[in-house]
């Protein structure tokens, strides 16, 4: 994994008639095994890579993220996982 600060948009439904948009910033560290994501003024979050696979067509990617995030004001284990499928 590398990236030098890409940043990324993000749509996505978030429940009924619930539509969010938001930016990031992701970043890994040399060894590609932690990625800071940087949303806005929120302070920078730590996710570990779990996993991270591609197929032999170089286009598609998976990668399964771990770490904590806030949900209701209260600290939860977190897993994120982002998938890219070719060119779509």
């Amino acid at each position: 994994m590398q990236s030098d600060g890409a940043g990324l948009a993000w749509t996505f439904d978030d429940g009924p008639d619930k539509t969010v948009r938001s930016s990031e910033t992701w970043a890994f560290d040399p060894s590609g095994q932690m990625l800071t994501i940087t949303s806005g003024s929120n302070a920078p979050d730590q996710w570990r890579v779990g996993e991270s696979r591609t197929l032999g067509d170089g286009d598609s990617i998976t990668i399964v993220l771990e770490g904590e995030s806030l949900e209701n004001g209260r600290t939860v284990i977190a897993r994120k996982i982002l998938t890219r499928d070719g060119n779509r």
